[in-house]
């Protein structure tokens, strides 16, 4: 069993591409395990996980709520 600092730098893993290097929110590199899994001739690509409530806006201004209702809902602790 290999701990998460002896698979990001595997050999094997690295040479077949299955280990992807992203930047985090903070701008630093990270090593991720790419997907096993491949459905056609391009694999797929990995992004950074979103921090906590950084697409909420744009999500509920997609819902037609807007900015008034926003600033209501952060008041109130619903959203953040």
């Amino acid at each position: 069993m290999q701990d998460a600092w002896e698979i990001a730098n595997d050999e094997a893993l690295n040479a077949n591409g299955r280990i992807a290097e992203i930047v985090d929110a903070e701008g630093h590199p990270q090593k991720l395990v790419a997907s096993p899994v491949q459905f056609d001739d391009d694999p797929a690509s990995l992004t950074r996980a979103p921090q906590l409530a950084e697409h909420t806006d744009a999500v509920l201004r997609e819902l037609a709520i807007d900015d008034d209702r926003l600033i209501e809902l952060k008041i109130a602790g619903a959203i953040t």
